[in-house]
């Protein structure tokens, strides 16, 4: 999440002093001004969930290389167990699994129970920054060094081969990755390295122009993980990195956010690696993004303080997102925008997370389970 704040200022920043398990699979639709909205949708009630399972994947870091790291995963398939389509959740910057399915109020909160109501698998997965034994130090935790966009992108690639091969229980005929934040922009460079991948993105508060002023004054809160209490007695490396202990407000639209939210949400924070923010940061300037050929959806909450500032996109609403964002996805891409009012940064965080969450199943349905004619298809690999 926190690689929407970085700007060129902030590489400086970082390279100075400084140091989960949903993958949602959603695809971003680009390019054409007839497909620029989404209709508007309600939130839709919550019921009772088929079960999940932890899945730990081993996977290599280079192609060719030893599969030295592990995938920490959730698999949760529908009630009706019958769906060909599955959701990759890819999660932000000092985020984990928790973010797409929020262990407080899930019925309000998870994205994965949604989806599930809603007839889709998720695999909800952690990304390899992810300290799972925070409170001493982990041998297998991979090192720093060898964190960054590459080798997170090349983890969720051998994901997305055992999902299509079935290793990991089921096989799917459509794959969708939900990207949030930094999740998002390394979404990008993922569509473009893997195009035989996906067959859609949802790419959730990750836009091409960003707040200057607010990666100011953020970049301050980010200090080397060994500083932060949480993760003092980790043996983290100098390349990790966590947020000051409760300053984590910013993320969100305070007016419609819920106090405990925000300190479950301080409680589980998790790590980043620098080279994971300077890679994120750096494709915002880059038009990767144009590199995706199939459907994308983009959501963003009405004030997220990356995007809508004086220096960015100033006011947001859903035509001057898609104004500021087509020009950086090809016509295959059918972009569509969704601006949700009253929501901040962290749209699965906010009180009305579950109104994102039906335009998300209102596009899946409309763009990738029945493909729209005007969009492209992932490559056949």
């Amino acid at each position: 999440m926190f690689m929407q704040i970085l700007h060129c200022k902030w590489l400086q920043m970082l390279l100075g002093p400084i140091t989960t398990f949903t993958l949602i699979v959603m695809v971003g639709v680009g390019g054409f001004a007839a497909c620029a909205h989404l209709p508007t949708t309600q939130a839709a009630p919550m019921n009772h969930q088929a079960p999940c399972h932890s899945i730990q994947l081993p996977v290599a870091l280079t192609p060719g290389g030893t599969k030295q790291s592990t995938i920490f995963a959730t698999f949760c398939q529908p009630q009706q167990d019958t769906s060909s389509t599955v959701i990759i959740t890819y999660h932000g910057n000092s985020y984990a699994q928790y973010y797409w399915d929020f262990p407080y109020q899930p019925e309000r909160y998870s994205f994965v129970k949604a989806m599930q109501e809603q007839g889709y698998a998720v695999l909800n997965m952690d990304r390899l920054a992810v300290d799972h034994a925070y409170t001493a130090p982990n041998p297998a935790q991979t090192p720093g060094a060898e964190v960054s966009m590459a080798t997170d992108n090349f983890a969720l690639h051998q994901v997305v081969q055992a999902l299509r091969d079935g290793k990991l229980g089921a096989t799917f005929a459509k794959v969708i990755l939900a990207g949030h934040s930094l999740g998002g922009y390394l979404a990008w460079q993922a569509g473009k390295d893997y195009p035989g991948d996906f067959d859609g993105f949802i790419i959730t508060g990750s836009t091409h122009p960003l707040s200057a002023s607010a990666t100011t004054r953020v970049i301050p809160l980010l200090v080397p993980a060994a500083q932060n209490p949480k993760f003092a007695q980790a043996g983290l490396d100098a390349e990790y990195f966590a947020y000051k202990a409760g300053t984590r407000s910013f993320y969100y639209y305070l007016p419609n956010a819920d106090r405990k939210v925000i300190d479950i949400d301080n409680q589980l924070m998790q790590v980043t690696v620098k080279q994971e923010l300077i890679d994120g940061i750096g494709l915002e300037s880059t038009g990767v993004s144009r590199s995706i050929h199939v459907p994308v959806l983009v959501v963003l909450g009405h004030y997220d303080l990356f995007a809508c500032e004086p220096d960015a996109i100033t006011t947001c609403n859903d035509h001057t997102v898609y104004q500021a964002e087509s020009p950086f996805y090809s016509p295959q891409a059918c972009l569509q925008v969704k601006v949700i009012p009253n929501s901040g940064h962290d749209l699965n965080l906010q009180k009305n997370a579950r109104v994102w969450y039906a335009a998300a199943g209102n596009w899946i349905d409309a763009f990738v389970v029945h493909h729209h004619h005007a969009c492209g298809t992932r490559s056949a690999v």
